[in-house]
C-alpha cells in the first residue's frame, strides 16, 4: 500500500511540470481495508482478521486545460490502483484464510481450558485428557464412523478417562452440552453448527427446530399406554389381600427383604402399574399379524420370569395371552425371586388368575437370593427354550446394590441364551437416575444393551425400533414410556419406565424385512414430543415429516 500511494505522489509531480496546478488528483481508500481489528487492544479479542470486502477506491482527475499531454500519465495512473486493488483482493483473501484458521486454533484452547475446568469439578478422582478438534481434523473421521449423529458440528471435544461413560449424565448437567459415548472410556461434546454440512443428523433439539411437531402430531400412532385393572383382580388385591395405594413410599428400589406390611403397600402401588405396562406392551406385540400367527399356532408357551417378585408384570402378560389367543393353550411358567413371602402372594393371585383363565397354568417357583453373579449362574433353570422372558425391573437393583454395574449387558445375554427361535426376551426398568454413576438408568441400559447387541451374532433388538434401526449406535440415549392404569384406589396412575424387546436375528429379518425406514424420525419419548421440548427423538434419526412411535410395532 505504501508503494501505491508513493506511485501516485511521484505521477502528481510529473503531471504537475506541464501545467501548475492544471491537475488534481484524489485517491479515496476505505479505512476498513487497512484495519485489522477495533479490538486488538483486548486481552482476548473476540474476533479479529480482515474485512472479507474492500471499500470503494476510486480515481479523479480534473483537467482545467484540456490539456492532452496530462490524460496519459493520469491513464496510466488508474491502471496501476486497478492492478494494486486487484493484488490487494488476492492478498486479503489469502489473509483472510490464515486469520479464519488462527480463530479456530484460538477457538480450540480456550474451550480446551473451558472443558479442563469442568472436569477438574466434575471428574474429581479421575485421570483424565481432554483434546478439542474440529470438522476438519483427520480424527473426525473415525469419530463419524462410531458415531453418526456427529456430521454437523464445528468442534468436537474428547474425554479420556476410565470408565468414563458412566459419568455422562454428570457431564450433560455441569456443561450444558449433548454428550456421545464413543465407547465406554471415550465421549464427545460438540460445539458449534457447521454451516457446511449437509446432512441433517444432530441432537435432539436441533430436530424439533428444523420441524414444527404440533403440526405432526395427528400423524403419529402411539402404542397403547392406558388401561385398567380388571374388576375380579381389582377386588381380589384391595378386598381380599388387603393391598394398599400408598405412592409417597420409597421403599422399593430394592425389594428383596419386604415384609408383610410393606409387601401390601407394593401390591396395592407398584403391582398394578407393573401389571399395566406388561399388559400395554404386548397388546401391542400381539397385535402385530405375523407375531400373533406365530403364537397363535403354538400348544405351549414357556415363560420364564427373573426376578417377578409378586409378579405384577407376569399377570399382565397371561392376561394379554388370554385376549388375542382363544386356543386352550399349555402356560409352562418359571419364576424366580429371592423374597418368599412376594413368591407366596404371586402363587395365589396366579391361582386366582388361572381358575378364569382358557389356559392352563403350569407353575413352578425358584427361591433364590442373588446377591452376585455366582448365584444367577446356580439358578436351577429347566431346560426349555423359552417363548417370552421378562426382566422387570431387577437391573437397577442389582446396580444400586454393588452386584455388578454392568447388570443390563450381563443379563442380556444370559436370559437370550434361553430364548427359542421366535422368542421375546423384555428388559424394563425405572427411569430415576443411579446414585453412584449419576447415569440414568435408561441410558445405563441402552448403552449396556447396545453393547451386547454389537457383540452377538445372534441377537438383535426388535424394539424400540430407532434401536432396531441403529444397531450400531453408541449413545446412551434416554428413553421414556409413560403408561397409565386405573384401579380402585386411583384413576390414571402413572408410571414411567424404558423398556427393550430382543430377539433373534431371524426373527427381526423375517419380521422386519424392510420395514425400518431410514429417514424416519423415530420419537422416544411421547411425553416430550407432546411438549416440543428436546429429548423427543432418536438422534440418529434423520429429520423429516415422517414421525413415527419408535415403541409401537404396529406402524
Amino acid at each position: 500500500m505504501w508503494c501505491i500511494m508513493c506511485i501516485l505522489a511521484i505521477a502528481t509531480v510529473l503531471c504537475r511540470r506541464d501545467c501548475f496546478e492544471c491537475l488534481y488528483s484524489y485517491i479515496g481508500v476505505g479505512l476498513s481495508a487497512l484495519l485489522v481489528s477495533t479490538r486488538r487492544a483486548m486481552r482476548r479479542p473476540i474476533d479479529r482478521g480482515t474485512g472479507n470486502r474492500l471499500a470503494p477506491r476510486f480515481f479523479v482527475c480534473i483537467n482545467r486545460n484540456n490539456n492532452p499531454k496530462l490524460w496519459k500519465p493520469a491513464f496510466v495512473l488508474y491502471n496501476i490502483v486497478a492492478l494494486s486493488n486487484l493484488h490487494c483482493e488476492k492478498e486479503l483473501s489469502g489473509r483472510n484464510i490464515f486469520e479464519e484458521r488462527l480463530s479456530i486454533l484460538e477457538e480450540k484452547r480456550s474451550l480446551a481450558l473451558f472443558v479442563k475446568q469442568v472436569m477438574s469439578v466434575v471428574l474429581k478422582g479421575y485421570e483424565y485428557k481432554v483434546k478439542v478438534i474440529s470438522a476438519e481434523d483427520p480424527e473426525v473421521i473415525e469419530l463419524k464412523s462410531c458415531i453418526n449423529a456427529l456430521k454437523a458440528f464445528k468442534l468436537y471435544v474428547l474425554i479420556e478417562a476410565k470408565n468414563i461413560y458412566e459419568q455422562v449424565a454428570k457431564v450433560e448437567k455441569f456443561t450444558n452440552k449433548s454428550v456421545f459415548v464413543v465407547n465406554k472410556n471415550l465421549i464427545c461434546l460438540v460445539e458449534g453448527e457447521n454451516v457446511n454440512a449437509t446432512h441433517l443428523e444432530g441432537t435432539n433439539n436441533q430436530i424439533s427446530k428444523l420441524y414444527n411437531i404440533g403440526q405432526s402430531n395427528k400423524k403419529v400412532s402411539f402404542r397403547k399406554s392406558k388401561t385398567v385393572l380388571p374388576l375380579w383382580l381389582d377386588k381380589y388385591l384391595f378386598e381380599e389381600l388387603d393391598a394398599k395405594y400408598a405412592p409417597e413410599h420409597t421403599r422399593y428400589e430394592y425389594n428383596l427383604d419386604l415384609n408383610e406390611s410393606e409387601l401390601k403397600v407394593y401390591l396395592g402401588t407398584y403391582f398394578p402399574r407393573s401389571y399395566a405396562e406388561i399388559f400395554c406392551i404386548f397388546d401391542n406385540i400381539f397385535q402385530q399379524k405375523t407375531i400373533c400367527q406365530v403364537y397363535k399356532s403354538k400348544k405351549k408357551i414357556n415363560i420364564f420370569d427373573f426376578c417377578c417378585g409378586t409378579g405384577g408384570e407376569l399377570i399382565g402378560l397371561l392376561l394379554t395371552l388370554d385376549k388375542y389367543f382363544e386356543d386352550s393353550k399349555n402356560l409352562n411358567i418359571i419364576v424366580c425371586d429371592g423374597n418368599e413371602k412376594a413368591l407366596d402372594y404371586l402363587y395365589k393371585i396366579i391361582d386366582k388368575a388361572g381358575r378364569l383363565s382358557k389356559h392352563q397354568y403350569n407353575l413352578l417357583s425358584i427361591h433364590k437370593e442373588v446377591t452376585n453373579w455366582d448365584d444367577v449362574e446356580k439358578l436351577e433353570i429347566p431346560s426349555l427354550a423359552f417363548d417370552i422372558e421378562l426382566c422387570d425391573k431387577v437391573c437397577c437393583e442389582f446396580i444400586s446394590h454393588g452386584v455388578n454395574k454392568q447388570s443390563y449387558e450381563y443379563l442380556a445375554s444370559f436370559l437370550s441364551k434361553r430364548l427359542s427361535k421366535d422368542g421375546l426376551l423384555v428388559m424394563l426398568d425405572v427411569t430415576t437416575q443411579c446414585k453412584e454413576s449419576k447415569m440414568f438408568y435408561p441410558q445405563m441400559m441402552n448403552s449396556q444393551i447396545n453393547n451386547f447387541v454389537r457383540s452377538s451374532s445372534e441377537i438383535e433388538t426388535l424394539l424400540p425400533l430407532s434401536c432396531a434401526a441403529y444397531k450400531d449406535c453408541r449413545i446412551p440415549c434416554f428413553t421414556q414410556q409413560t403408561f397409565q392404569v386405573s384401579h380402585l384406589r386411583k384413576k390414571d396412575d402413572k408410571s414411567r419406565v424404558s423398556y427393550r424387546v430382543l430377539c433373534r436375528k431371524e426373527f427381526k429379518n423375517y419380521l422386519m424385512t424392510n420395514s425400518l425406514a431410514s429417514n424416519t424420525t423415530y420419537i422416544i419419548n411421547h411425553q416430550k414430543y407432546q411438549q416440543n421440548v428436546e429429548g423427543a427423538y432418536c438422534c440418529n434419526s434423520k429429520g423429516n415429516e415422517n414421525f413415527i412411535d419408535s415403541f409401537n410395532i404396529n406402524v
